[in-house]
């Protein structure tokens, strides 16, 4: 396939790529096939691995998705979720099996490589008995009648396994030599060299399993050609191997006996992230949000112009977005949640000691929590100047009224002031009543019972997000989840 048309077939690949790193895999795949070209003039016959570390939200598991199919138009892929078959005795059972697959897929297209590749499934199905661990199964799975039976033939079934066990990861690697040969590193055919082996999730599966795929793969398929590439959040994988070791073990060190790269994404610019994150493909979040505006995108919007005011980098947009989803899906019904107090109030809550979250309880503004809590370097001297313009309209009772202007700083002010009033309270108050979105935010905001039942959802008022924000835990690790 020529340059042009790789460039081509990438563009329709990645063109659902909301994240936009197409470039980032083009790059990523010229890096290895250049690591590969290095080690094959340099005599080197050993497999290389890549480790892209990127936390849930980072889009590595669509990432993967979309750069395996990238290129799976010049190389022979195989793509193994290892969390998907966590269930599995043995991590390499699953591994050959998605070999297996993968290799007679290949061969169905390209058939000049038939023979080749049926030696390296013959090594595959040989394998298969290597692992099983029959006589281990029975001696811990079996019943007292046959475990008797079982301690007498172990040992020598065990020895039988060990004294084959060199010949059949032998005969495996020379089939992978043969079969990476065979294809060949010609840049101008259909295919060519490096195989490339993804395996993601590795970090949400069973420590032990973990710990075994990385073993296993280190030693049976250690053969120059083979490319892995394993996406993990490397943090969480180095707890998994400490699980195991102990707390005192040094897992970065570990772990670099697999990895001979790491590979981060870089920081992404707000509102790509944002849209990424709130994509309703991904996440349901939206359904339970609440906003009294009425603009395409104004929840990412709104969601980026928090984030400018409160500095939060790419990790903290992700652990915030988890919070909200937590908070959203363990106290809220649908189109009940506020998103602006809520932002805030999270905001503050990563800026502020737990002593001093707890007093902001009845504060009437803005300006008022700020000099309470020292913020003036978060918060700019002219609150009213503050974030992106925001249209609304007027209140105006029995509804209507001309639209207005008005920045999340007079929104959150409003929020604080009325959060606790009655409608007929907000009504007769003016001032920043005429800020709210006709007569139904005045409804869904205040703490009047009457006032919190709207299409039969029962709304939290406002008042209670401090208290929600504390209790579901504040978005850096209580309850995370992976992705």
């Amino acid at each position: 396939m020529s340059e042009e048309e790789s460039n081509s077939t990438a563009e329709d690949i990645w063109a659902s790529c909301k994240l936009g790193r197409k470039k980032e895999a083009l790059k990523l795949e010229r890096f290895l096939i250049r690591i590969h070209d290095e080690k094959v003039r340099k005599g080197d016959d050993s497999s290389h691995t890549l480790n892209i570390d990127a936390k849930w939200g980072e889009g590595k598991t669509h990432f993967l998705n979309l750069w395996r199919k990238q290129l799976e138009q010049n190389h022979l892929v195989v793509s193994l979720d290892a969390w998907a078959t966590d269930y599995c005795d043995d991590p390499l059972l699953a591994l050959f099996n998605v070999f297996d697959e993968s290799l007679n897929e290949f061969k169905g297209k390209h058939d000049k490589l038939t023979q080749v590749i049926d030696g390296v499934l013959s090594g595959i199905k040989k394998s298969y008995s290597l692992f099983e661990y029959v006589v281990a199964k029975r001696v811990f799975r079996g019943d007292k009648d046959n475990l008797k039976e079982a301690s007498a033939t172990s040992a020598e079934k065990m020895l039988e396994e060990f004294s084959g066990q060199g010949k059949v990861i032998n005969e495996l690697s020379s089939g992978l030599q043969d079969l990476v040969k065979a294809i060949g590193k010609d840049r101008g055919a259909d295919y060519y060299s490096p195989i490339f082996i993804i395996i993601d999730e590795l970090d949400r599966c069973r420590p032990l399993y973990a710990i075994s795929l990385l073993e296993r793969i280190k030693h049976l398929f250690n053969v120059a050609g083979i490319q892995f590439v394993i996406a993990t959040d490397t943090e969480q994988l180095e707890h998994t191997v400490k699980s195991v070791y102990g707390v005192g073990f040094d897992a970065r060190r570990y772990l670099k006996r697999f990895f001979d790269v790491q590979y981060h994404f870089p920081e992404l610019l707000g509102m790509k992230h944002v849209k990424y994150l709130f994509d309703e493909k991904r996440s349901d979040i939206k359904n339970y949000l609440y906003i009294p505006l009425k603009d395409d995108d104004l929840i990412e919007s709104i969601f980026c112009d928090f984030s400018d005011m409160f500095g939060w980098s790419m990790r903290d947009r992700i652990q915030i977005f988890e919070q909200l989803e937590h908070v959203a899906h363990f106290e809220f019904l649908e189109d009940g949640l506020h998103l602006i107090p809520m932002l805030f109030f999270i905001g503050l809550k990563r800026l502020m000691s737990f002593e001093k979250f707890d007093q902001i309880d009845g504060m009437a503004s803005v300006q008022e929590i700020v000099e309470y809590a020292e913020l003036h370097d978060v918060f700019p001297q002219s609150l009213e100047d503050a974030g992106l313009m925001y249209q609304v309209r007027k209140y105006r009772v029995g509804g209507g009224g001309s639209l207005v202007r008005v920045n999340r700083i007079m929104l959150i002010n409003t929020y604080l002031k009325f959060s606790g009033m009655s409608e007929e309270d907000v009504v007769s108050q003016g001032g920043y009543a005429k800020y709210l979105y006709e007569d139904e935010l005045s409804r869904k905001m205040t703490k009047d019972s009457n006032c919190l039942h709207l299409n039969n959802n029962i709304n939290i008022p406002i008042k209670d997000y401090p208290r929600l924000i504390v209790s579901v835990g504040d978005g850096r690790g209580l309850m995370s989840e992976t992705d």
